[in-house]
């Protein structure tokens, strides 16, 4: 007998069918049996009565590899509307070890760390299987609608003789005696290849050693690329990115339907477009700033980019104008070395923002060899490395552009994930390779933290200052020593998750008290059922290198998720221990909020 997939079952009412699969669950009643099998189509239920093959099943774990044959049946109790009555049954593979983690539960009850420290099993768990196979539906559907309108994939370098956009980001790499690089992007590749097909598209992996353990980043990603020949001006790019983007989504709701409603039932959400007539709203960089100015009241007076406040406001706003989760920014005032300057000195470029962060970035290239040269030299970087690049000048290109749309990013934005981990297969950041871990914490203890906190505000261009002094344990020590009043003062407490394990980073003015219940209001709504309560001391130690009265209120630095009450960004001077009680950074309220990526609420007394 051929073999049947679970759901072709409900087709089947009345037949035998046979099934291979995996042990999901079982629940033994006396003398039957509910055993829940798994295959790569969904759950059936599967009832066993016979003696002896109850006894064959009483020992198996979750995982255990089976063949069932069988009859189906109706059945109003189960998701599918059938179950099947078994009349046989075969143990191919049988498990017999216990679980590190529980994947037949409806949430993974494990901190990410815990997830991720057992990739190859997790994977098995339905949620986590949903986010990949829409995942895979959104590439499949992107490669589909670049053949269809004429483009030629093509397959670029991961490993390359310098680097490919210039900057201290490389992984650097012996390469028999000699230095090589992992490509930080595909860009001066698919630009070689505009001069061969005119339209080319791709999926490439990058590799960025940023020294970075955000929700946001990663080390090792891909992303969707793009690149058109014969370009009149910006739109032709940004028409092409709008439409691949609704196809993209419009198939996943198709074709994912199962997927995206157990997701939606978890408190997940697909991103949200304009109508189907309507452009995605869009704004040079120039009045961009002028909006987040005027609904802030910051000053942006030398502004050359977007801060992560500002991208998070710019998103608030088409959300509230457009009803999307979609906003373009053009015509930012600097660029990358091969970014196109127009007769009035302006760049075309831009950046799509989704959901509080940016997710693509492209524009029109320089096309002409003499600019180029002057551009890389600008830059501070030798011709010499673009010789290949440089060539393709020099025998005709024709006025181009394109983008690069993260893979990763993109998958976890547009279903609503917590953190980019959650959509890559196998994540390497700062204290993984591939998700297995190095054994380090490569971005937690006080001395990388506070390193890293800073480098947020010097990149943001905001003033702050550092004051070393004795160690203060307490809010009140802190006061004293700052020389300031305790309503300055940022409080930093981390929480972990009852049922998960997982740590979260709330911060509160230093004179006022955390509402357990007001933070758990805004925070079941992604976590139903949740229950925190503060994490102990030794654990934060062990885990981030910090210890309880030093932990800053960047809980993004070292990889957790954070919130914050709105009053802590009030007043005009702030200051926080930074990652140590003997250092504290002062600042502004304004500037905190600029830098601090967290999600905003009323948490206090």
């Amino acid at each position: 007998m051929e073999r049947t997939i679970i759901i072709q079952t409900k087709d089947k009412i009345g037949t035998e069918v046979f099934l291979q699969g995996w042990v999901h669950s079982i629940r033994l009643l006396g003398k039957i049996a509910f055993l829940i099998l798994r295959d790569r189509s969904g759950l059936l239920q599967v009832v066993i009565e016979d003696k002896d093959m109850l006894n064959s099943i009483k020992d198996l774990q979750v995982g255990s590899v089976l063949e069932i044959s069988g009859s189906v049946s109706a059945s109003e109790k189960t998701e599918l509307g059938v179950e099947v009555l078994a009349s046989k049954l075969v143990v191919i593979n049988k498990v017999t070890d216990a679980w590190p983690v529980e994947i037949n539960k409806p949430t993974l009850k494990a901190n990410l760390d815990t997830i991720l420290d057992n990739r190859a099993l997790t994977l098995r768990h339905e949620i986590a299987a949903a986010i990949f196979r829409i995942q895979g539906t959104m590439a499949q559907t992107y490669r589909e609608y670049m053949i269809n309108e004429g483009f030629v994939e093509f397959f670029g370098p991961a490993m390359i003789a310098s680097s490919s956009e210039g900057g201290a980001e490389i992984f650097k790499m012996n390469y028999f005696g000699k230095e090589a690089t992992l490509a930080q992007s595909n860009q001066l590749y698919k630009q070689m290849m505009v001069g061969v097909y005119e339209r080319v598209f791709g999926m490439a992996k990058w590799f960025r050693a940023e020294n970075s353990n955000t929700r946001r980043h990663l080390t090792e990603g891909m992303q969707y690329e793009f690149e058109l020949g014969f370009i009149k001006d910006l739109d032709d790019i940004l028409v092409h990115l709008e439409a691949v983007l609704r196809e993209m989504l419009a198939k996943v709701e198709e074709k994912n339907t199962r997927d995206v409603e157990l997701l939606k039932s978890h408190g997940y959400s697909l991103v949200r477009f304009p109508e189907s007539t309507v452009r995605f709203p869009k704004y040079k960089f120039t009045d961009a700033i002028k909006i987040f100015a005027e609904r802030t009241g910051q000053d942006t007076t030398g502004w050359d980019d977007l801060t992560t406040e500002a991208e998070r406001e710019l998103c608030e706003y088409a959300r509230e104008r457009y009803a999307t989760d979609f906003i373009f920014v053009t015509n930012y005032p600097k660029g990358k070395f091969y970014a196109y300057k127009d007769e009035n000195g302006v760049f075309q470029n831009f950046d799509l923002l989704c959901r509080d962060a940016e997710i693509v970035s492209g524009g029109r290239r320089v096309d002409n060899y003499d600019s180029l040269i002057e551009r890389i030299k600008a830059e501070g970087m030798d011709p010499a490395a673009f010789s290949e690049y440089l060539s393709i000048f020099k025998f005709g290109m024709p006025p181009h552009g394109g983008f690069g749309l993260g893979f990763e990013r993109f998958t976890m934005l547009a279903l609503g994930l917590e953190n980019i981990r959650e959509a890559s297969l196998f994540p390497s950041d700062t204290k993984r390779v591939a998700s297995q871990s190095l054994g380090v914490q490569a971005t937690t203890g006080a001395d990388s933290i506070q390193k890293s906190i800073k480098q947020l505000f010097v990149e943001a261009g905001l003033e702050f200052q550092v004051l070393k002094h004795e160690a203060t344990p307490t809010s009140e020590d802190a006061a004293r020593v700052r020389g300031l009043s305790a309503e300055t003062g940022v409080k930093a407490l981390i929480l972990k998750n009852k049922k998960t394990g997982e740590n979260v980073l709330i911060n509160i003015p230093a004179h006022k008290k955390l509402n357990i219940k007001k933070f758990l209001s805004i925070y079941e709504i992604t976590n139903p059922g949740a229950k925190v309560e503060f994490e102990k001391p030794e654990v934060i130690k062990e885990k981030y290198g910090l210890i309880v009265g030093g932990v800053p209120p960047f809980g993004e630095v070292f990889g957790i998720k954070t919130y914050a009450d709105s009053e802590v960004f009030l007043p005009k001077v702030v200051a926080f221990n930074n990652a140590e009680q003997t250092e504290s950074l002062i600042t502004s309220g304004s500037a905190l909020e600029q830098v601090l990526d967290a999600v905003e609420g009323d948490f206090i007394d």
